[in-house]
């Protein structure tokens, strides 16, 4: 038997909700996303607010920008249509319109997006879903109270305004005004930030549900108790704005902000602005993008600004490792870009046209897995603990790595390709009760198969990584720096792999498929330089030599379809 020191918590939360996703991990990167979506890894998010009644400094920049998103090189873009607490920027049934949306021929909202569709762009729109100034100035009930009755307040960049509850009618009335947005042709929906303070929402709508569905008092919960109330009350909402704009648009998308929500129930996600891992990159391989895209069930949108700050190397590291990359910028700084940005916003672009046509169909390869708790969550900090250095020490040695939870095992069985699992004591947060007997046996039916289980005592003793080569890894590469990054995809059929690598400058990679695994491949061809690559053979193995790279490759292997 094998045995796991590791005890690990799987909260009630983690069983609140499973509507938003339901689905295999393996078939949610790879069909549920709009092609149009997953196929442009480089994006634009702009901002542009009147929720003070007064006119942007430059009032014509609504109507110019697509024809500037277009000319940069950008295909889809996030715009805030909402973007703080202001009324609608079109006639909606509920609540009050912005007097200077009113002014843009009536209906701002619906303009804006057929101007985007015009110029062949998709739009996905940017609403503050959680903040309404009618609705604070006319139902003060609906909003968010703190234990001791308190409005609770969010702190923006220049002012304060109160969060409104979303099991309030504020819900129904938000609602609303999404299907609004949805019949006027919204491509998708952006829903940032923490959705509800972090302390609980003890309105006294929070109250009756919390007391309706558990038979307890709220204001006498636990903190652990409100943390999964608080979090149930988030996904049971975000659920219900996705069933209610998918039934008006099918193919409709939603971006979630998961800065304090559980991964496992949100399929299409986004990490913090500004989580500090991702501003190290050059220096080491740190990856939140990768325990996005192997546990969130869908492709991390990473919200990137202000523009000068990431090079394109940076770029290249997002891209390689399954990240889209959603450059953030001013909507009047777009008419700078030939003077400033318009080189880098060109090569950023450029990269993205290469590389993303091959992303579009293709899942997570990993030959290893670390382990984590189900109640992971991305925080505004960077992310330390057993796992992630787990996983360092793997992408380190160029063993394609992710990450696994205890939910997806209960749900959806070990992906396939995962022929290794680590599970670290602890999973480097501050986890304290017994894996369950349904995980265990899961474990131990992955074992009896021939794969490999590393607990906590035997990966703190000696050199775990080359038990983790004496298993056989498919796919590695010899060459490069220290900080070469490698990122492995397939599609469904196993018929194409992608390999992603980034690098500063390099002449000497060498990509290494093993013969117990692959046959000859029909193809491989790289897609930065456009290159058709020969497959060398050797007694074990089928060796590819990858031309210089200069950011970042991508080498696309395809096999004959009977295989």
């Amino acid at each position: 038997m094998i045995n796991l020191r590791m005890r690990v918590h799987l909260t009630a939360a983690i069983f609140v909700v499973t509507t938003m996703c339901g689905c295999a991990l393996d078939s949610a990167v790879a069909s549920d996303l709009p092609e149009w979506y997953s196929g442009n890894r480089v994006q634009i998010h702009t901002r542009a607010r009147i929720d003070r009644d007064e006119l942007p400094s430059e009032s014509d920049i609504f109507f110019r920008l697509p024809n500037e998103v277009k000319r940069i090189g950008a295909s889809v873009f996030v715009r805030h249509i909402k973007g703080s607490c202001e009324g609608t920027w079109w006639p909606s049934s509920v609540g009050r319109m912005n007097s200077v949306a009113a002014s843009y021929d009536g209906d701002l909202a619906a303009r804006l997006i057929e101007d985007a569709h015009n110029q062949g762009l998709r739009q996905i729109v940017y609403y503050r879903h959680f903040c309404d100034r009618w609705t604070w100035e006319t139902h003060p009930e609906w909003l968010v109270r703190s234990r001791d009755g308190k409005i609770v307040q969010k702190q923006g960049h220049d002012r304060a305004f109160p969060y409104a509850s979303l099991v309030s009618p504020f819900a129904d009335y938000a609602v609303t005004q999404f299907k609004e947005l949805a019949e006027r042709g919204a491509d998708g929906f952006y829903f940032d930030e923490i959705h509800t303070p972090r302390e609980g929402d003890f309105s006294e709508y929070a109250q009756q549900k919390f007391r309706d569905e558990y038979g307890q008092e709220l204001l006498t919960a636990t903190d652990q108790q409100v943390a999964e109330f608080r979090q149930q009350i988030i996904v049971e909402f975000l659920a219900r704005v996705r069933r209610e704009v998918e039934s008006i648009n099918p193919g409709i998308l939603t971006l979630i902000s998961i800065n304090t929500v559980n991964l496992d129930n949100l399929r299409v996600a986004h990490a913090p602005k500004y989580e500090d891992s991702f501003n190290n990159w050059l220096g080491g391989l740190e990856s939140t993008a990768t325990v996005l895209t192997d546990v969130g069930g869908g492709y991390p949108h990473m919200w990137r600004g202000p523009a000068e700050t990431d090079s394109l190397y940076t770029v290249g590291r997002y891209l390689t490792f399954g990240t889209i990359y959603n450059r953030d910028i001013r909507e009047d700084e777009f008419f700078q870009v030939p003077d400033e940005l318009h080189p880098e916003f060109a090569q950023i672009f450029e990269l993205g046209r290469k590389v993303s046509p091959a992303m579009k169909d293709v899942i997570p390869y990993r030959h290893a897995r670390i382990v984590i708790n189900g109640d992971f969550q991305i925080r505004q900090a960077p992310l330390d603990g057993q796992h992630v250095n787990r996983w360092r020490e793997l992408v380190g040695e160029r063993i394609p790595a992710g990450y696994l939870s205890l939910r997806q095992i209960l749900e959806n069985g070990i992906p396939r390709g995962t022929q290794v699992l680590v599970v670290p004591e602890g999973n480097g947060w501050e986890a304290s009760m017994e894996l369950s007997p349904e995980v265990q046996g899961v474990l131990e039916d992955f074992h009896s198969a021939g794969g490999l289980v590393l607990d906590a005592e035997t990966v703190g003793d000696g050199d775990w990584i080359a038990r983790v080569f004496d298993h056989g890894v498919p796919i590695t590469a010899d060459g490069g720096d220290s900080r070469l990054g490698l990122a492995v995809y397939s599609d469904r059929a196993a018929s194409k792999y992608v390999v992603n690598i980034s690098s500063y400058e390099s002449d000497d990679i060498v990509l290494r498929l093993s013969k117990n695994v692959f046959s000859m491949p029909d193809s491989v061809s790289e897609s930065v330089t456009g290159q058709i690559l020969t497959v060398e053979e050797t007694d074990n193995e089928w060796r590819i030599a990858v031309p210089r790279v200069e950011v970042m490759a991508q080498v696309v292997i395809r096999f004959a379809s009977d295989n």
